[in-house]
């Protein structure tokens, strides 16, 4: 499929949104192959990445609709997970150096274009994230874990360095996008999907702590002593930015499902997805016995797990029962 941009030019690469055949899952996931900076945007680039986004899509609809994994199944088996985490790093890395110098170059052109390598690391972030649901695919990634979980805790900590209202700024009308000029709107666009990918690190994490017995011990040392995951993952439980009030109505919104959603009356009690997921890495970590055993429990990290106890109540125990022995073990430090 095809479009065409704003310019007037073909937008080729646009992804089609059709569940692959097992032949095609074979295919493009044996194609897979790493790529080089200066790779980025080639033709061979583009391709690659249009595979991925039907890999993913695939991959989400058989998730959700309860069919056989295979997509998941071919990347362990076809020892591709270490090549996914590449590609995050990589155009992380060509979004910090590279994106800078060629934005003002390249604004005027089609939006499809130059948007493409920009969302491609929430494409890869988002298919990572379904992977490691399954501990087969923790298991096959092995080492790259650790350069994945450097990875996370530089989003987490973008979380934390930027104000709520800055980390996606709303619209209050259509006169105020009117304004904007080119490099403003793709400016708009890349904070949107650093905030995505921000929002798939969460459950990647939680994922890494469900499944942490199965990686290489590096893996737990990473969180645990070199990043102190702990003290990035309070601070951001208290400044939950996946919830906001809309300037417009008023309304409370929760970002879920890769957008925002107004929260209806009768659910506002229902704990945000990516709530839960927080809370799920925390008990993981806290209630984990060779954690704790690693974990060196000093006054200032015995004082940053005690502020979670004024969350733990019962509307939020009735969501995530283990919390109620993660709320007997904070007494017990206390």
């Amino acid at each position: 499929i095809t479009g065409t941009g704003a310019d007037g030019q073909d937008d080729d690469f646009l992804p089609t949104f059709v569940d692959l055949t097992p032949f095609e899952v074979d295919h493009f996931v044996q194609g897979l192959q790493e790529m080089e900076l200066s790779d980025v945007g080639s033709p061979k680039w583009l391709t690659q990445h249009e595979h991925l986004e039907k890999l993913n899509w695939t991959a989400h609809t058989q998730a959700k609709e309860g069919h056989d994994e295979f997509v998941i199944d071919q990347f362990n088996t076809s020892e591709k997970v270490p090549i996914l985490i590449l590609d995050l790093i990589l155009i992380e890395v060509w979004k910090e150096k590279v994106w800078p110098l060629l934005k003002g170059k390249i604004a005027n052109l089609s939006s499809l274009r130059t948007y493409i390598p920009v969302y491609h690391e929430a494409t890869v972030a988002n298919l990572l994230e379904i992977c490691l649901f399954h501990r087969t695919s923790c298991e096959e990634a092995g080492d790259a874990l650790v350069d994945l979980v450097d990875y996370c805790v530089r989003k987490l900590r973008h979380l934390l360095a930027w104000p709520n209202d800055e980390l996606v700024r709303q619209i209050a009308s259509a006169k105020e996008c009117t304004e904007w000029d080119s490099v403003r709107i793709l400016d708009e666009q890349f904070s949107e999907v650093e905030f995505q990918v921000c929002m798939c690190t969460i459950s990647i994490v939680r994922f890494l702590t469900d499944h942490r017995v199965a990686m290489p011990l590096a893996v737990t040392t990473r969180l645990l002593e070199t990043h102190d995951v702990l003290l990035l993952l309070v601070p951001l439980m208290e400044k939950a930015p996946w919830v906001r009030k809309n300037r417009i109505n008023g309304r409370i919104e929760k970002f879920e499902e890769h957008k925002w959603q107004a929260v209806e009356a009768d659910d506002e009690g229902r704990l945000p997805k990516l709530h839960s997921q927080l809370w799920l890495t925390i008990y993981n970590l806290v209630m984990d016995q060779e954690c704790r055993a690693r974990y060196d429990m000093t006054s200032f990290r015995r004082e940053n797990l005690l502020r979670l106890r004024r969350y733990i109540n019962e509307v939020v125990v009735d969501q995530l029962p283990p919390l109620t022995n993660l709320h007997r073990t904070l007494e017990e430090l206390s």
